[in-house]
């Protein structure tokens, strides 16, 4: 199966919106990550990606989120949706998440290279037609609470769960594409007692549920911990529980899912009057430029720049692929003010 070096993630890149509202600069109007969630009931109960958007909103994102959903839908069945098709062509999205039916994956690889491959390919082709640099990323689902009683092999919660995420790493490793493993970290907030994370029917998300997934994608997109309650529905202290397990588990397993493909992190430190900003990325097939502002400071993937001060200074990483260039930045003068703070002190 040929894979799509576009959809590969890009990470740290998200957080480049961030910005402080009540500086003296006019700040320029960014144009936001488009996101698209394209799944069934498993996406769309609670609002799930409502969640997302608003988990990235309040954290200083600039995001769009829509989804496209139909209950029970599969890969299959999604191919059979004309509004589907309409709302991948909607927009550009930068970003398109695929789910398929809550048994789909736990089937063996065989099964799942007839019943879904195809069909999975049909929709890519769509994705990449309407804009080859988009990036997918597949959401791995979780275990009905008793697991599927109808088949030996996946009869209880484990052996459901189990199969549901192998299923998603091999259609991960056949098309080349990012997984973000919900279903684990639904496995590790329900192995923790006291958060119940099923609907009554004990398959489907109740609102904690909703917002472990929410969580998850949080994380898995912006590699940083979510701070906080983002829903009124919840107890705070269940909402700090998910938000650490879903952190630790994705961070520890970002190579297992290949969440680090394509990374753009940097750092700031001080050191009496002077700021070094180091910047890092992972694009074997693009050519890189770095910018402070409008100087071109570097277009190696790894480099450094000295500044007297982050007054007024944006970092920009310039990405140009085969299919296309985009600009990420992030606005200096308030990152990581706290631990420079920390520092002085």
């Amino acid at each position: 199966m040929k894979k799509h070096f576009t959809t590969y993630y890009v990470l740290f890149l998200l957080v480049a919106f961030v910005s402080s509202p009540t500086h003296a600069q006019e700040e320029r109007e960014e144009e936001p990550l488009k996101f698209l969630f394209i799944g069934n009931s498993y996406t769309y109960m609670n609002d799930m990606p409502g969640l997302f958007e608003r988990m990235a909103k309040k954290s200083g994102k600039n995001v769009l989120v829509e989804k496209n959903t139909k209950g029970g839908a599969s890969f299959r069945s999604h191919t059979g949706r004309k509004d589907m098709f309409e709302a991948i062509r909607k927009r550009k999205w930068d970003y398109v998440v695929l789910q398929g039916f809550s048994r789909e994956m736990s089937f063996r690889p065989e099964h799942i290279d007839t019943a879904s491959v195809p069909f999975i390919q049909q929709i890519l082709d769509s994705i990449y037609y309407n804009n080859p640099c988009t990036h997918v990323r597949f959401y791995m689902t979780w275990g009905y609470d008793d697991g599927f009683k109808d088949r030996e092999e996946v009869n209880t919660y484990d052996k459901m769960a189990d199969s549901i995420r192998k299923g998603y790493e091999w259609v991960g490793s056949k098309f080349g594409l990012p997984v973000v493993p919900a279903g684990m970290v639904w496995r590790n907030v329900r192995n923790n007692k006291g958060i119940d994370l099923y609907y009554k029917d004990r398959a489907h998300p109740n609102i904690s549920g909703s917002y472990t997934v929410a969580a998850t994608f949080f994380t898995a997109f912006f590699d940083e911990p979510l701070r906080g309650n983002y829903i009124s529905r919840m107890k705070n202290r269940h909402a700090r529980k998910i938000n650490k397990v879903a952190f630790n588990y994705v961070t520890k397993n970002r190579e297992r899912y290949h969440l680090n493909d394509y990374l753009f992190h940097f750092e700031v430190n001080k050191k009496r009057d002077m700021y070094t900003v180091a910047f890092t990325s992972q694009y074997p097939d693009a050519s890189l430029k770095w910018f402070v502002n409008d100087s071109l400071v570097s277009e190696k993937s790894t480099g450094e720049v000295l500044l007297t001060d982050l007054e007024d200074k944006e970092l920009t990483l310039r990405v140009t692929r085969a299919c296309g260039s985009r600009e990420y930045k992030r606005f200096l003068w308030n990152y990581n003010r706290k631990a420079i703070r920390r520092k002085e002190d």
